[in-house]
């Protein structure tokens, strides 16, 4: 699994959340968070998710922004 640029994945998640008129409150934990938080060190190919059940919306837009980043 390639490593993946955490912080323009979520740019791209709330681009593509904003482009469908929608909003999420999201927080990132694990790797990604400190990689957002400037931990420039730290590797990761994953964003953690921590929900019982995802909207079909916010899934349907993780969906879009991982086609336009492939492994």
């Amino acid at each position: 699994m390639a490593e993946i640029d955490v912080l323009q994945a979520i740019r791209e998640l709330d681009s593509v959340l904003h482009e469908m008129g929608c909003t999420f409150e999201l927080f990132t934990c694990g790797g990604a968070a400190l990689i957002y938080l400037g931990y420039e060190t730290r590797r990761t190919t994953d964003i953690d998710i921590i929900e019982d059940e995802l909207d079909e919306t916010l899934k349907k837009a993780a969906a879009i922004v991982a086609k336009k980043n492939p492994d």
